[in-house]
């Protein structure tokens, strides 16, 4: 399996991995085997108040609204797209959006998740991207890249920048030190830089 989360709405494991491979677990002992018909591995997986979202090889995005018993396409706008990128993160902002990131500088933006309407977003790089942070001060959020890029947007997604480049190792994770108001890389190099501001 290639990513475990513990989803505190339904008060269980849910894991995925290989060909669609999708498992529940109320206490990491026992495991139940989800049959989802998919091909694509699943690289990520995500729990939102409403929904399980799960995401994968060649744009693969799937949502299950009853606790991951069953599971539905909900790639929509990204299939319309023709986007065939490996998705490899998901992420609630703040103000309730989702997040998907991946190979080749993607990003899609879900804005209400009751509409399910996905948009591809325009991205400032071509690099794999990671998963976001979001400093909470300020509502910037901060996505790495595997070419040591790290781009943000200030208004919840819809518009993403590169900040200036710092290294070209890959950045695997971001954290954000808010009592020194510094963002955190860790990967093939440690960075630290300070905190974008509103007016920045």
């Amino acid at each position: 399996m290639f990513n475990v989360i513990f989803d505190q709405y339904s008060q269980q494991f849910v894991a995925v991995g290989p060909q669609g491979n999708i498992q529940l677990s109320p206490n990491g002992k026992e495991w139940t085997q989800i049959a989802t018909g998919l091909a694509q591995s699943l690289q990520t997986i995500m729990a939102t108040k409403n929904n399980l979202w799960a995401a994968g090889d060649k744009g693969v995005l799937i949502q299950s609204t009853d606790g991951g018993k069953t599971w539905q396409d909900a790639e929509l706008e990204v299939q319309a797209s023709g986007a065939s990128a490996t998705l490899l993160a998901l992420f609630e902002t703040q103000d309730g959006s989702l997040i998907a990131s991946g190979a080749q500088g993607f990003i899609a933006r879900l804005g209400n998740e009751q509409n399910n309407h996905w948009q591809v977003i325009a991205s400032p790089t071509q690099s794999s991207l990671r998963t976001p942070v979001q400093d909470e001060a300020t509502g910037i959020i901060y996505l790495p890249g595997k070419s040591g890029e790290i781009i943000y947007s200030k208004d919840d997604g819809q518009n993403w920048e590169l900040l200036p480049a710092v290294t070209q190792g890959s950045i695997k994770n971001l954290y954000i030190d808010n009592p020194n108001n510094m963002l955190i890389g860790v990967g093939e190099r440690l960075i630290r830089i300070p905190l974008l501001t509103r007016n920045d």
